[in-house]
């Protein structure tokens, strides 16, 4: 399964990697990107997508091999209630790997105060909402506490190239005089813009 789907893209190259025998469920709680994904995925015979919330997945007990989770954990405001949902839906011995970013690992250049205060204005209107973005670190505690064993950390870096596409993206969630300043930014000679994630995989051990 992969756990906050979005548009598909990462859904697809599951269904690639798992054909011929295997099987992807995409899941995501906004019904306008899973319309989206079934147009883009219907090539695929071995995809099926299905619009649900974390927290209380339509799948029975142990139904699953593995789940992915990319870029949703951030935006939870229970983390630990959705890692317990998809220890459920795990077979034994089944995996989970769940990657967030932690903004505090945030690199952006060329230096602009107008932008850090644009990126802490972001930062709060997640957390306003009920996210964490410095949760990258966190995810191997919230596995260990969800009950899951055998748990790996890691983290790496992603650079956003050009920073065109990160500045609009951050631009389009927060207010005009921000977004004007992320914009002007992102598209300045010399900008650069890298980010820590946080990954983290885990195993249904009982």
């Amino acid at each position: 399964m992969d756990c906050g789907c979005g548009p598909g893209t990462i859904t697809a190259g599951i269904a690639q990697a798992v054909s011929p025998g295997g099987s992807v469920t995409g899941v995501d709680v906004n019904a306008k990107q899973i319309e989206q994904a079934r147009k883009d995925l219907a090539r695929f015979a071995n995809a099926e997508l299905r619009v649900s919330d974390a927290y209380t997945l339509p799948f029975p007990d142990g139904h699953f091999d593995a789940v992915l989770s990319h870029a949703l954990f951030e935006h939870l405001a229970e983390p630990v209630r959705a890692a317990r949902e998809v220890l459920r839906v795990l077979r034994a011995g089944g995996v989970f790997g769940v990657r967030s970013p932690d903004w505090t690992g945030k690199l952006a250049a060329p230096p602009s105060s107008e932008v850090d205060a644009a990126l802490r204005g972001y930062g709060e209107k997640q957390a306003g909402n009920g996210g964490d973005l410095a949760i990258g670190r966190k995810l191997g505690s919230i596995l260990r506490d969800a009950g899951f064993g055998a748990i790996r950390q890691s983290a790496s870096y992603e650079c956003y190239s050009p920073p065109g596409v990160i500045g609009e993206y951050l631009a389009r969630q927060v207010g005009d005089e921000d977004a004007s300043a992320l914009r002007n930014w992102a598209n300045s000679e010399g900008a650069f813009f890298a980010q820590a994630w946080g990954e983290a995989i885990g195993t249904k051990t009982i």
